[in-house]
């Protein structure tokens, strides 16, 4: 049986995150977002009431004349040129590099660093020649899925080769193993510290996350992780994420279910572990809430491979009718399995997933039996685009970059939907370093966050750490099934909202 793609999203990923600078097509002045720190408490919208309470969006800083103040850690090197857009394969004619100036002040956004780290500590893993990175993936399943360290890192060796790196930096990145596991992710992150990383990346995985997110608070490591549960992870200093938390992704699905299907009979069926718990009751409090109907939930386990008594659960309830709407909260090949085993027992509702490609492959013809739609954090990824579509987030631009990236430096792989979000957590990433500026350190690193780093980085959504100071994101995009041609994808049907819907 398949298992689920699991691959390094430093962020978002934001789940879509972003970064800047002449890879393909190069991030141009102007594109990135910022604004300063809020100055009074909010809800984060998470359904719970603790201290992740956030400070409100703050507008960038502006001249007199209403123009955004601007200037900054040097003005970044000219973007690349691309290639003509009938020629997407062209590289970008790399920039050249800026000109450095006072670091943490671009937008009248001031940096203040944290105090995390003292002496050599806090210089570790950066040097005038290097950025030295260390990463948790489930590599275990890499060669089957073309998730490869090679493949991953396209990114950076597109602009270590292109653009020499950051700031004259090029920047190096390890895999380590976690095989999807919370005690091998651990060991990979212990395996990662006797690197002497600057950071330590952690990818995909609900119940691996919270895990090394643990340690790395009692080893003082400072780590960037993907999704992650919320509770547990109060009073933190080491540990950071550009993506919403597992509560929050739980509410946005509550919400985006109740919009598209209201009045609609709804199933949940849901992973029984303490890290997936809280988003479903999230989205269950939020369709509560909205007077819908839920009228069966099914707990599933990690790795079950048959689905039959919770689907036949699904089919009776409601009188016999069936659920109209099935929520899956589960990862990508559960979701998969369970709806091609649904469908071989005549069973075809609506199902609301997390929508990754992987489980379209994985399903296959029988895709488009049902509606399959859902939420994430990055844009949908289709060879060639769709045509000119979503020109306001430069979508298939980014697009067209990222295939020419993979066509020149990795040829014989054919780009997926993970290596896409990984592509744009990397973005995310780059945009960071560069506004950390030349004379970036671990603690400025982590003052950017806690400064309240606010980004929108073409084409994805905002990364905004001033409403939590350790959590940059809340937005999500939709997206569904459709079958162009022979192959089924997803198509981004919003773009970047909290309330998705």
């Amino acid at each position: 049986m398949r298992r689920p793609i699991i691959a390094i999203l430093a962020a978002a990923a934001l789940l879509a995150g972003c970064s800047s600078a002449p890879r393909p097509q190069a991030l141009k002045a102007g594109e990135s977002d910022r604004a300063g720190v809020g100055a009074t408490t909010d809800s984060d919208g998470d359904g719970i009431v603790d201290s992740d309470d956030e400070a409100p969006d703050t507008p960038a800083a502006r001249n007199p004349d209403g123009t955004p103040i601007t200037g900054g850690p040097g003005t970044p090197g000219s973007p690349g040129v691309t290639g003509p857009v009938n020629q997407p394969g062209t590289p970008g004619t790399p920039g050249t590099p800026g000109t450095p100036g006072t670091p943490g002040t671009p937008g009248g956004f001031q940096i203040t660093d944290a105090k995390l780290f003292s002496g050599s500590a806090n210089t570790r893993g950066i040097t005038k020649t290097e950025i030295r990175l260390c990463g948790h993936a489930a590599l275990i399943f890499a060669q089957a899925f073309d998730t490869r360290p090679e493949d991953i890192n396209v990114y950076w060796d597109w602009i270590n080769k292109h653009q020499g790196g950051i700031y004259g930096r090029k920047v190096s990145v390890h895999y380590n193993d976690d095989r999807y596991d919370g005690p091998a992710a651990k060991d990979a992150a212990i395996n990662c510290q006797t690197r002497n990383p600057f950071m330590i990346l952690g990818g995909i995985g609900f119940d691996q996350i919270p895990t090394v997110r643990t340690w790395a608070e009692e080893q003082k490591e400072l780590y960037l992780h993907h999704i992650a549960v919320a509770k547990g992870g109060e009073n933190l200093q080491y540990s950071f994420t550009m993506q919403p938390s597992v509560e929050e992704t739980g509410r946005a699905f509550g919400e985006f279910i109740s919009k598209k299907h209201h009045g609609k009979s709804i199933g949940i069926v849901y992973r029984e572990s303490e890290n997936w718990e809280p988003g479903r009751a999230a989205a269950k409090a939020v369709l509560q809430a909205r007077g819908e109907r839920i009228v069966r939930e099914a707990p599933v386990q990690k790795n079950q491979s048959a689905y039959s008594s919770q689907i036949v659960a699904l089919q009776q309830a409601d009188g016999g009718k069936g659920a109209e709407v099935v929520f899956l909260w589960e990862n990508a090949l559960g979701a998969a399995e369970f709806i091609k085993q649904s469908h071989n027992q005549g069973y075809s509702p609506v199902f609301v997933v997390f929508p990754f490609q992987t489980s379209l492959d994985v399903i296959g013809d029988d895709a488009m039996k049902s509606p399959i739609q859902g939420l994430g954090t990055w844009p949908a990824f289709k060879p060639g685009g769709y045509g000119g579509a979503f020109p306001e987030h430069d979508y298939e631009k980014e697009l067209a970059a990222f295939q020419a990236a993979f066509r020149e430096l990795r040829g014989n792989v054919k780009p997926n939907d993970i290596l896409w979000q990984v592509w744009l957590g990397y973005k995310q990433l780059h945009d960071m370093f560069l506004l950390c500026g030349p004379d970036c350190t671990r603690n400025r690193f982590a003052g950017l966050m806690l400064s309240g780093y606010k980004a929108t980085v073409k084409p994805n959504c905002m990364v905004d750490f001033t409403r939590n100071r350790h959590r940059g994101a809340n937005q999500f995009i939709s997206l569904e099934a459709y079958k162009p041609g022979d192959t089924p994808y997803f198509r981004t049907t919003q773009w970047c909202t909290a309330n998705p819907g």
